[in-house]
């Protein structure tokens, strides 16, 4: 079995500058950020997330897990 994660390139880069406006496509909530300074804290926290709950839970399981981006060819 293979779990493909795919992501927005933007979800894996995040190359957004400035103050930035995010709304939550499920609640529809909005969070205004200077983007700039959460840059590195998003990153970490996605890397560690990937390699906790994907990496390590399938590994457990016996499953490959594949991360992508948009922006990479199929």
């Amino acid at each position: 079995m293979i779990l493909f994660h795919i992501l927005d390139e933007a979800e894996v880069h995040f190359p957004f500058d400035g103050v930035v406006e995010f709304e939550d496509v499920e609640e529809h909530e909005r969070l205004t950020i200077d983007a700039r300074s959460m840059r590195s804290d998003y990153l970490q926290t996605l890397g560690e997330f990937q390699q906790f709950y994907y990496r390590t839970e399938c590994l457990k399981a016996n499953i490959d897990y594949v991360a992508m981006d948009t922006q990479r060819q199929f």
